[in-house]
């Protein structure tokens, strides 16, 4: 019976959980109360709830349940009071879409809940006065099942997809389970998505044939405590499922016909948003509110079935309710509420039925200030228009409460590319690129403080650009009302200038640092690693190849690669580079995407790409190839620092190179190109101090070769020069790369042989011995020439432990050599 109250069906025996819970404990509590949701209740009143269906939208959106409750539930609470009837509290659950209402007392506290199964449950005398068949539900109700085999996850996608808290599981057209979402209530915490659904369906199917009455089918769902029904035909194939949720929506005789006239209506209303806008429903002696929009929930507070009396005044709610009877429509009708003053505008709808007279849509606009302060603001700013448009800087003027722009000169609507008509229909926020809260302090502070405000803004314009800005935004007072000014002038100019004087400021303290660093380089190596430093961590290159070039050979001597990407090497060591574009040109060659010209040498991936010669003397000492990911990154001010670079590297390159050569001339013999007597002086001294510390010895070979007068005498200088050149050439082939060997003047030579012991250095004499007799010269008169050497061996420490001693210990027997008929080793 739909006029029993609202309150004589609330129970008390609500399934609760603190708001603080788990979504795991908050669904074993559901499970456990088997009442199809759970409201979350801070202190004594319900702060959101969750339902069956929410379970399934979690599950497939793979939330862990240890998250908080309250973060997932729904906090759209619809209340009813308890004196209501139940045709009121049905019409509640179809306008708004649900099957729960929260239900308080007059005074708003919190008794129970009221779901739809058990305002059904009371409404069949009322509802079913028309002999409405399952068949007639079923219309243009799409039918959605799944086979026994489907997974878990699958059914649940569906579930979510279409809306739906149920899937038949059929056969061959014939129903052999159900997956509900009360079914996935009582495993949640124990399912396998991956599963086929069979495993946890609900079997044998409670079922109802299409032509039976929905009375009946209300009564099979009542008895068996379900909430839907598949539907069969005559041969039991399933054709369909419904809910209780549909049998509500198809019992009103009219329902449908008022679906379509009430969102004809809804048209209408649409045009008014977004003012504050109220949906009511007329029940003859008295108007309820049944829905707000958010704004005018945000202006007076949810007053959800509260009389409309609460919002309008009722001498002027009477009026406007009476012309609503007549005309069905109140346009722009004005009435004040406290001190402000409000345009209404509504429409009727009319409905009759036994409960229900009529549907109101109303829309209400807050005209106070258009009335009022617009008028005067305006009229004193006139005064002032003339100056205003006259300066390049913009003016803006707006509500220091609401931040509603006001007025805005000439200037401003030129540089935000707005109308004016659209600034002032805008805020301060909207212009203004910065946190709200951050303005509205501001504000605060200009309006209660009297503070004046400078600093540095962004405004945003109407192609989405940020204008930087320097401000200056005061309190002025029009009427007596506090607005704030704003003077803000254009510095995109000027930061642009700053921004190229700190770039230019940027490169030149990286040349300095570059400058200063050349200086402290020692060797030709550590200059090309700090023009890769500059190349790749200032320019910002991804990879470079630096080849570097002897200039009397025109050949690649070294190649050196640095950066994060991979570099396919173009030129190989050895190479004449003539084929590439920039050896014989100073010009860069410059590839600024891939659809340029490239040059067909080159084998990296890129973005874009630069090569260019490093040229010393007005030769090319070196080749550079620059690679960037990006496309155009080689502009023209990147490409200006990377040539000033690399011209402020090259005369240091070439000093660097002059420098090594005066070195290695200053320790080299010039004929043999040996180390001379002072280099090998010098490294003694240290090879003895680096093995007393390491407790190591080492060998020295004192050389000389036989005859050596006689051969000058006999065939010249000039062949003499040649023999020593031969003895070089047969020591460099017979030692260790890591032995040093050395002229010690005239025909004596010194071989130095780190971490070998006596008998060692024996066998590397003769090595040295026999290599040299192999060799046979002809003089320029063709006559055969041998040679011979003589060679004596001392040890550290065993022989000395220092200079003098090992040389004169290795002289002695060297000369032990030469008495006892040359051509021998004394070890």
């Amino acid at each position: 019976m739909l006029s029993l109250r609202v309150g004589e069906l609330v129970k008390g025996e609500e399934p609760l959980i603190s708001y603080e819970c788990s979504l795991r404990e908050a669904f074993e509590k559901m499970r456990e109360k088997g009442r199809g949701y759970i409201l979350l209740m801070r202190e004594k009143y319900p702060a959101g709830i969750l339902t069956e269906r929410d379970l399934i939208r979690l599950i497939e959106q793979g939330v862990s349940f240890e998250e908080r409750a309250i973060d997932y539930a729904s906090k759209r609470l619809i209340h009813v009071r308890d004196y209501r009837d139940l045709y009121y509290a049905l019409s509640l659950m179809v306008e708004n879409n649900i099957r729960r209402l929260v239900v308080v007392d007059k005074d708003g506290n919190f008794l129970g809940t009221l779901t739809m199964e058990e305002v059904l449950a009371q409404a069949e005398e009322d509802i079913f006065k028309k002999k409405l068949k399952v068949r007639e539900i079923l219309l243009d109700k799409e039918f959605v099942w799944v086979s026994a085999k489907t997974t878990l996850s699958e059914c649940l996608r569906l579930m979510k997809e279409k809306n739906i808290g149920a899937l038949p599981v059929l056969k061959e057209g014939m129903p052999v389970g159900i997956i509900t979402e009360r079914d996935i209530v009582k495993l949640f915490d124990r399912i396998n998505l991956s599963d086929p659904v069979e495993l946890y369906m609900s079997k044998p199917v409670i079922t109802i044939n299409e032509d039976a009455l929905a009375e009946l089918a209300l009564r099979i769902m009542e008895e068996n405590r379900i909430r839907r029904l598949v539907v069969v035909d005559d041969k039991g194939f399933a054709v369909g499922i419904i809910s209780n949720r549909d049998i509500a929506k198809n019992a009103y005789e009219s329902y449908w016909k008022f679906l379509e006239t009430k969102l004809r209506h809804a048209k209408d209303v649409l045009n008014l948003l977004p003012e504050p806008t109220f949906e009511v429903l007329d029940l003859f002696s008295s108007q309820v509110i049944v829905w707000m929009n958010a704004k005018a929930i945000e202006l007076f507070g949810s007053l959800i079935d509260h009389d409309i009396t609460e919002v309008i005044p009722a001498k002027d709610w009477s009026y406007i309710y009476s012309t609503l009877l007549k005309d069905r429509r109140v346009e722009r009708q004005r009435f004040n509420i406290g001190d402000k003053t409000y345009e209404l505008s509504a429409s009727y709808l009319f409905v009759e039925t036994e409960k229900v007279k009529g549907r109101i849509k109303l829309m209400l606009r807050d005209i106070t200030q258009d009335l009022h302060s617009q008028r005067i603001m305006e009229r004193e700013l006139s005064n002032y228009m003339r100056i205003m448009n006259s300066t390049e800087d913009m003016i803006i003027v707006y509500e220091s409460d609401s931040g509603k722009i006001k007025f805005v000169n000439r200037a401003a609507i030129r540089k935000l590319g707005y109308t004016e008509e659209e600034l002032k229909n805008m805020t301060i926020f909207q212009i203004v690129d910065a946190d709200p809260e951050f303005i509205r302090q501001n504000i605060q502070r200009i309006v209660r403080k009297d503070e004046v405000i400078r600093g540095r803004r962004f405004y945003k314009d109407s192609y989405g650009n940020r204008l930087p800005v320097d401000i200056t935004a005061t309190k002025v007072h029009m009427n007596s009302v506090p607005y704030i000014l704003i003077v803000a002038r254009d510095i995109s100019d000027r930061l642009k200038l700053e921004e190229e004087i700190e770039r230019k400021t940027r490169e030149l303290e990286n040349l300095h640092d570059f400058i200063l660093n050349l200086n402290r380089c020692s060797s030709e190596g550590e200059a090309y690693n700090l023009l890769a430093h500059m190349l790749v961590k200032v320019a910002g290159v991804d990879a470079l190849a630096i080849y570097r070039i002897n200039p009397s050979l025109n050949k690649v001597v070294d190649k050196l690669f640095y950066g994060s990407m991979e570099y396919a090497e173009c030129l190989e060591e050895g190479e004449e580079p003539s084929a590439c574009k920039v050896f014989q040109s100073a010009q860069p060659f410059l590839v600024r995407d891939k659809k340029a010209y490239s040059c067909p040498l080159f084998k990296s991936e890129y973005g874009s790409y630069m090569c260019m010669s490093v040229v010393s003397g007005g030769k090319t000492i070196a080749l550079l190839s620059m690679v960037s990911q990006k496309e155009d990154f080689f502009d023209r001010e990147k490409l200006d620092f990377i040539e000033n670079i690399v011209n402020t590297f090259a005369p240091f390159l070439s000093n660097l190179r002059l420098i090594e050569i005066n070195k290695e001339l200053s320790i080299r013999d010039p004929l043999t190109n040996l180390y001379n007597r002072r280099f090998i002086t010098e490294f003694l001294h240290k090879k003895i101090e680096e093995a007393k510390r390491t407790k190591s010895q080492f060998a020295l070979l004192l050389l000389d070769l036989d005859h050596f007068k006689k051969i000058n005498d006999t065939y010249g200088h000039q062949f003499g020069d040649l023999c020593l050149k031969v003895l070089s050439d047969v020591l460099r082939d017979t030692v260790r790369s890591m032995d040093i060997i050395g002229r010690w003047g005239g025909e004596e030579f010194v071989v130095i042989l780190p971490n070998t012991g006596r008998l060692e250095a024996v066998e590397v004499a003769n090595r040295i011995r026999e290599g040299l007799k192999k060799k046979l010269l002809y003089s320029d008169k063709g006559i055969p020439v041998s040679m011979t050497a003589s060679i004596g061996v001392a040890v550290f420490p065993e022989d000395g432990e220092t200079v003098d001693d090992l040389f004169k210990v290795a002289d002695d027997k060297l000369y032990l050599a030469k008495s006892e008929g040359r051509d021998m080793v004394i070890p």
